[in-house]
Order: C-alpha cells, then sequence, then structure tokens
C-alpha cells in the first residue's frame, strides 16, 4: 500500500528531526565524520563487556557532488583506548575524504 501524503509529510518531520539531533554535537565529538564540512552523524561507544576494549562507532550522511551519501564506520583499536578507537575512525574518514568526489549519493523523494 503507497503512503498517503500525511503519511509522508510525517516521516519527512521524524527524519528532520533526527537529522537536526545529528547536527548537535560538542567539540569533543568532532573525530570521524565530525571532519566532513556538511555532515549530519550519531555516533556511540563503549567498552565490550569482556575485554573491556572501546568500540567506537559513527552512522551519518555526507554530502557529495551527486547527493548524499549514508555512512558506517566503526573501529576497535588494539590497546583497546577509547582515543585510539576514535583516531582510527578519524583515519577511517580521511581515506572517506580522499575518495568522496569518486563516490555517488542520492536524493530521498
Amino acid at each position: 500500500m503507497a503512503a498517503t501524503t500525511s503519511q509522508r509529510q510525517l516521516q519527512y518531520a521524524a527524519g528532520a528531526g533526527i537529522r537536526s539531533s545529528s547536527n548537535a554535537r560538542s567539540d569533543n565529538q568532532s573525530w570521524g565524520l565530525g571532519g566532513f564540512v556538511g555532515a549530519s552523524f550519531k555516533g556511540g561507544w563503549g567498552p565490550d563487556e569482556t575485554t573491556g576494549a572501546y568500540t567506537v562507532r559513527q552512522f551519518g550522511l555526507i554530502p557529495t557532488r551527486t547527493g548524499t551519501l549514508a555512512v558506517a564506520l566503526a573501529a576497535q583499536s588494539d590497546s583497546g583506548t577509547f582515543d585510539a578507537a576514535a583516531a582510527a575512525l578519524s583515519k577511517m574518514a580521511v581515506v572517506l575524504a580522499e575518495n568522496v568526489g569518486e563516490l555517488t549519493g542520492g536524493h530521498c523523494s
């Protein structure tokens, strides 16, 4: 069954709220996708219950020459520290930034 106009409007309104909260971040969360101008993202982190090693992750939207690209990054460092895992995510984001011109994004309608 196709969504009605009012259902689509509610979906878009909900999505706008998610994107808005994804833009509300503090300077201490500027690692990883935080280096992209115009990116919307959310992250999470926490220690593994067994090993205590931190895993960091980010999910976000970054602008490309053809539209928006959805991205998911995750890392766990060999040392197990939050800082090392966040640094690994930042390295992944640099590689992504160096190649973003080759990637195509899209548009939701």
